[in-house]
């Protein structure tokens, strides 16, 4: 019984929480929605975890019909996919699903949520894409540099969609890095984030991100059509990020191996001149074998 009457208890105080939430949101204007998928989630990630998906599932729905009582529109969207982000990250949590599932779930639902206020429904959230993308090629057009053949307005146009998803590949990241640092300081159990160095990636990522990559370059080459160039550039442009990242990881194992000391900060002023070498050691990295037992046998003998 008392099990039971902490059940209420608690669930009672999330939607209290999520209450103040959306109440101080709207007398400010709406100005707290941009942290409303960072922070809204992790109460009911918490009780979820606790309690199980049947008692999550009716909180959450009890915060949904307040969400409908007392937000606006934009607020009522952003509130209603935290608290599914949050049921669901949550049961996944209490499964002992891997990291890599939840990040993965966690970066679907917000990327799903980014697209939806900022393409999907950009008319009724006062959001307007085409006018980012004017924006971005007036600032573009007045650095004086010159655009990959002639894209015009659709080349900036794909770069603010591309990073409405990324945008919500962040925020995913964001919400799952929080998740775990408030269970751990609530001493709950978690399944620990493995470092960089041991992340098993497959290696067929690296042969789709060097395809997407040199495509790119290809259709270029080929002068293909706009349509050609602007698929080619987006996909270019993902795959340019994954070789990057895994480049970085490699400069950054080298140079604990080599020098013994950390180089991000470096790596990371020297990114603008050396970022093709990111590119080809991020290949090499997620592809070769040898080249990654090289890395760690090094960094095992100076160990």
């Amino acid at each position: 019984m008392n099990r039971q009457v902490r059940k209420l208890t608690e669930g009672a105080m999330m939607c209290a929480l999520f209450g103040l939430v959306l109440m101080i949101n709207r007398q400010f204007a709406g100005i707290l929605e941009i942290f409303f998928v960072y922070v809204l989630p992790l109460p009911l990630v918490v009780y979820t975890v606790k309690h199980g998906f049947k008692s999550g599932a009716v909180c959450a729905v009890s915060i949904c019909f307040m969400s409908l009582m007392i937000s606006t529109l934009s607020s009522m969207v952003y509130s209603i996919v935290a608290v599914l982000i949050g049921l669901v990250y949550g049961e996944l949590c209490r499964r002992k699903f891997s990291n890599g599932v939840l990040i993965s779930v966690t970066m679907v639902l917000t990327m799903i949520l980014e697209v939806m206020c900022c393409i999907v429904f950009a008319g009724v959230f006062g959001y307007d894409i085409h006018a980012d993308a004017q924006l971005l090629m007036e600032t573009f057009a007045a650095s004086g540099m010159q655009l990959p053949g002639n894209l015009g307005v659709k080349f900036f146009l794909l770069i603010a969609v591309l990073s409405v998803i990324l945008t919500g590949v962040l925020e995913g990241i964001l919400v799952h890095v929080f998740a775990n640092v408030l269970m751990k300081r609530l001493k709950m159990e978690i399944v620990p984030i493995s470092p960089i160095v041991l992340w098993n990636v497959p290696k067929w990522v690296g042969y789709v991100a060097a395809v997407c990559f040199a495509s790119n370059y290809a259709a270029q080459l080929l002068h293909a059509s706009e349509t050609v160039q602007l698929c080619t550039l987006a996909a270019g442009t993902i795959g340019s990020l994954v070789l990057v990242f895994f480049g970085y990881v490699a400069c950054l194992m080298m140079g604990m191996v080599k020098y013994k000391k950390n180089l991000t900060l470096i790596l990371i002023v020297l990114f603008i001149f050396i970022w093709p070498m990111y590119v080809v050691l991020g290949y090499f990295y997620i592809v070769s074998d040898s080249f990654r037992r090289e890395i760690t046998r090094r960094e095992d003998d100076h160990e």
